[in-house]
């Protein structure tokens, strides 16, 4: 495929979308790059921190575990509570309980908030997927919603490939 046939499949692919949908395209985007945690807290854990693989593995299992609950609890949630609501109340949660983590020190601690940032980061995940649903056409959905995926992979990807450069600074960082 020619560079103009490339850049007419892209053009193709997002244009046509809501302004809304993009702030929501955003909003995933963010709420990924925070998306480093899963990936360095095993390192953090044993080098850093000096726990075994075996703790390491255990705090990411109820980081897994988190975002399983709450998928389900913030599905309840979006439908109760409302799509802006929930998504606020996530993605606030997201960034405190990231931060937090940080700064605990005792391993059921580590463990607890680890649990915490799982289903925080979650959370949103209902509601931006309700949201999508109101905002974009049913003929724009399947298009919509694999945007978003990529929102969630571009996220991941920028964060991890951060995070390993700050972590040769500083974990804390």
């Amino acid at each position: 495929m020619s560079v103009a046939g490339l850049r007419t499949a892209a053009r193709e692919t997002v244009s046509g979308m809501p302004r809304e949908f993009w702030w929501l395209w955003t909003s995933t985007l963010v709420n990924r790059l925070g998306a480093f945690v899963a990936t360095f807290m095993a390192l953090y854990l044993t080098l850093d921190r000096g726990y075994s693989a075996s703790y390491a593995g255990l705090v990411a299992a109820l980081h897994g575990l988190g975002g399983v609950i709450s998928s389900l609890g913030a599905g309840v949630m979006t439908d109760r509570l409302g799509r802006r609501p929930t998504m606020l109340i996530a993605q606030t949660s997201t960034a405190v309980s990231v931060a937090v983590l940080g700064f605990m020190q005792h391993p059921l601690a580590i463990a607890a908030v680890a649990f915490f940032v799982g289903m925080a980061s979650n959370a949103s995940r209902p509601a931006v997927q309700a949201m999508m649903a109101d905002i974009v056409p049913p003929k724009d959905r399947v298009r919509a919603f694999s945007l978003n995926y990529w929102a969630i992979n571009l996220g991941f990807a920028i964060s991890s490939a951060g995070a390993g450069f700050i972590a040769e600074y500083s974990y804390l960082a």
